[in-house]
C-alpha cells in the first residue's frame, strides 16, 4: 500500500482546513470581499510538535461544539445519536492529547482557527434538512483532514507521546469518518 501517495492529498486537505501551508504557517489569500484559506501544493512538511497538539486541540473543539448545534438543531434521532457519540469521543480525546502533549512538557493552546469559526458560523443560522446536509459534509471534512494529520504525525512527528496518541487516534477516526458518511441522504 502506497499510504505516501494518499497522505499529500489529506495533508493538503488539513492545511486548508485548519488554515494553514505545509510549514504549519497561516495562509491566507482575498478574493473579491471574502479572504480564502489555501495551501501550498508542495510537499508538506511535518507539523513541530505544539503545532500538532494545538491543531488536534482545535479540532476536538470544534468536534464538540458542531455536535453540540447537531444536538439543539437536528431533529433526527440518527444525527443526535452521532453528536453524543462525537462529543464523547472528542472530550476523551482531549483529555489524552492533554496528557501525552505534558510528557514533553508541551501544553495544546485550544483556538480555533478561523476557518472553523467559519464552519460553525455556517452552521448556526440553520436549521432540519439544511444543517443536517451542511453538518454531516463538514464531518466528512474535517475527519479526512485530520485523519490525514494524524497518520501523518504518527509517522513522523517529532514527540514521541503525540505520535502515539496519533497513532491511537486513527482508528477513532477512521469510524468517526465511515458514521458522518452514513450521515448524509
Amino acid at each position: 500500500m502506497h499510504t505516501s501517495l494518499r497522505l499529500t492529498p489529506l495533508l493538503a486537505m488539513a492545511a486548508a482546513l485548519f488554515g494553514c501551508d505545509s510549514s504549519g504557517n497561516s495562509s491566507t489569500a482575498s478574493s473579491g470581499n471574502a479572504s480564502v484559506n489555501i495551501a501550498a501544493p508542495a510537499a508538506a512538511a511535518v507539523l513541530t510538535g505544539q503545532a500538532f497538539a494545538d491543531k488536534a486541540a482545535a479540532s476536538d473543539a470544534f468536534e464538540v461544539a458542531s455536535a453540540n448545534l447537531a444536538l439543539e438543531k437536528s431533529p433526527s434521532r440518527f444525527i443526535k445519536a452521532y453528536a453524543e457519540q462525537i462529543i464523547d469521543a472528542h472530550t476523551k480525546s482531549t483529555a489524552t492529547l492533554k496528557a501525552a502533549a505534558a510528557e514533553a512538557n508541551l501544553t495544546p493552546v485550544v483556538t480555533l482557527p478561523a476557518v472553523l469559526q467559519a464552519r460553525l458560523d455556517a452552521l448556526a443560522p440553520l436549521t432540519g434538512a439544511a444543517f443536517e446536509k451542511a453538518y454531516a459534509a463538514q464531518q466528512i471534512a474535517v475527519h479526512e483532514a485530520m485523519l490525514g494529520m494524524l497518520e501523518d504525525y504518527g509517522a513522523s512527528g517529532d514527540v514521541s507521546s503525540l505520535r502515539t496518541f496519533a497513532n491511537d487516534a486513527v482508528p477513532a477516526v477512521e469510524h468517526h469518518l465511515e458514521m458522518a458518511r452514513d450521515l448524509q441522504p
